[in-house]
This record gives structure tokens, C-alpha cells and sequence, in this order.
């Protein structure tokens, strides 16, 4: 959380809701360096259009494992 406002794959309206296409607004998550510093935690949440940019919006990258752990 801090770094940049994360976009997540859910729509800000129905979260459940996770196609990679769509107009839909989607989530942001996390806060950025740029904000208060109350909105940098995984409460923080904002929304935007998907073809949105903005200097402090970004993503993370995840991969699940197919070792068992």
C-alpha cells in the first residue's frame, strides 16, 4: 500500500463482476505516495473507467503456483 493506487480486475459497482472487458468502472486499491496518508491501506478504495491513467495508478502483478504447498 502507498506506492500507487492498484487497479483491480472487479467493478466498482458489482465486485463480483470480473471480466477483463467492459466499460464498467473498476476498483482501485491501496492509495498512492502522492495522497493522505490514511487512504495508503487496503481500505483505501476509488474508481475509475478502465481506460483511465494517472500518474499514481499502476498494478501488481500476480501468478498462482501450480507447486502445492
Amino acid at each position: 500500500s502507498g506506492n500507487v493506487w492498484e487497479w483491480c480486475l472487479n467493478e466498482y459497482e458489482n465486485p463480483e463482476h470480473t471480466l477483463v472487458s467492459g466499460d464498467a468502472t473498476r476498483v482501485l486499491r491501496g492509495g498512492s505516495w502522492f495522497d493522505l496518508a490514511g487512504l495508503a491501506s487496503a481500505l483505501g478504495r476509488l474508481r475509475n473507467l478502465p481506460h483511465a491513467q494517472y500518474f499514481s495508478y499502476g498494478f501488481r502483478v500476480v501468478v498462482s503456483s501450480s507447486v502445492p504447498i
